[in-house]
């Protein structure tokens, strides 16, 4: 049986920084392959791994020699190394009690683990990179040493992508604004260019009286543009700056993503998994920060807490035009639910830690990240659940 990992204890701070980077997690095999081939070079191994840790799931966004893509974050090595200062060995997985019992272990020849933390400038440790093998290649300090250099070049990565997807959120945001921008100066300006028109038409025959009053109207649609051009001219440090992005996605490849993210632990625990989306907005584009970290914790949640054989549904949904339009998220599963004391706690303060159907660890951190990434987007979390019944969990966003 696996033994429990020690608390981390920045752990929130920890997967609060993971989801900073707005990663998907499935582009980013091209991106490093050739830093895991380095890495089982370097070592001598068959298998080498970048491994990104949440807080309930491993993401294997880069993998040489195997093909598993994700685990449960409790059932894995990584776990470990990313509460290491440096490093992490293994000299032999079977026979260490925190990991014989695992599948990957007991059903495979692996045996030999090393892994080095993969941390943010901050010291936090989001991932690992590490090598795994059937038997022992006694790494000296050198080739430890290379591969500790090889997770520094990772994390550059990483922070490059990371400014990157700022710099397309900036020029996104930048097309954004001049759109709203032409709409609202279109109305003031058409209205002085109408009121100008009504006025030379009607010329000598005009009264004074009527003349006044169509000056005064140009002078309120007048004070409505330079309004306007004044807001556009303040001191970028007094305008409140919006959270990076890495673009733009739409329901559809939502839908697809979340597919393919949880195929495994949804054929793992027999579950009837859908996610439907508005056919009449399935197309349009959206902002995609944050989505993927708020549904990936709620799915993840619902997959741990519905008993096999259950279902899971999710449905995305988009709505209303312009600066009106929302985004809604909702996540229903059929597990064993919570009372009201539990629902509170997870509105009041995001957390809510308990154990799964099968055993998984719930760290409660999960809910608490997408209560907070909510809360910075403005929007709304709503759970409706019942002892025995399931839960609902709904988020509504501002869809800019």
């Amino acid at each position: 049986m696996n033994l429990d990992a020690p608390a981390m204890p920045r752990e929130f701070e920890r997967i609060n920084a993971l989801a900073a980077y707005n990663l998907d997690y499935e582009t980013l095999q091209e991106k490093f392959s050739d830093l895991t081939t380095l890495a089982s070079q370097i070592a001598g191994t068959s298998i080498s791994l970048i491994n990104l840790l949440d807080a309930d799931n491993q993401w294997s966004v880069a993998r040489q020699g195997t093909d598993l893509p994700h685990m449960d974050k409790d059932q894995s090595v990584c776990q470990y190394t990313i509460k290491a200062e440096q490093e992490f060995e293994v000299a032999n997985l079977k026979l260490d009690d925190r990991f014989k019992e695992q599948t990957y272990i007991k059903n495979t020849a692996l045996s030999y683990y090393y892994g080095v933390p993969l941390k943010t400038k901050e010291g936090l440790a989001i991932g690992a990179l590490c090598v795994l093998d059937d038997e022992n290649p006694a790494l000296g300090r050198k080739q430890k040493s290379m591969l500790q250099l090889l997770a520094g070049e990772v994390m550059s990565r990483l922070d490059d992508l990371k400014r990157n997807a700022a710099l397309e959120n900036t020029i996104h945001l930048m097309q954004v604004e001049r759109r709203m921008l032409a709409h609202d100066i279109r109305g003031p300006l058409g209205g002085i260019k109408g009121l100008a028109e009504v006025a030379a038409e009607e010329g000598p025959d005009a009264s004074k009286k009527d003349l006044l009053h169509y000056l005064e109207l140009i002078k309120d649609s007048s004070h409505s543009v330079l309004e306007l051009a004044d807001e556009i001219l303040l001191d970028e440090r007094q305008k409140k700056t919006l959270p990076p992005a890495e673009g733009q996605t739409n329901l559809l490849q939502l839908k697809k993503k979340l597919e393919q993210l949880f195929a495994p632990r949804i054929k793992d625990k027999n579950l009837d998994f859908e996610v439907f989306v508005s056919e009449a907005t399935a197309w349009q584009p959206i902002t995609k920060h944050g989505l993927q970290q708020i549904l990936g914790n709620l799915v993840s949640n619902a997959i741990k807490f519905t008993p096999k054989g259950g279902f899971i549904t999710v449905e995305l949904y988009l709505s209303g035009e312009d600066r009106n339009r929302q985004l809604k998220l909702e996540v229903k599963d059929s597990g064993r639910g919570m009372n009201k004391k539990v629902v509170n706690a997870i509105l009041e303060n995001g957390t809510a830690s308990t154990k799964g159907t099968s055993g998984e660890t719930g760290y409660g951190l999960g809910l608490q990240l997408v209560r907070q990434i909510v809360a910075d987007k403005k929007g709304t979390l709503n759970v409706i659940s019942t002892l025995g019944n399931g839960s609902a969990f709904t988020v509504v966003l501002p869809a800019l």
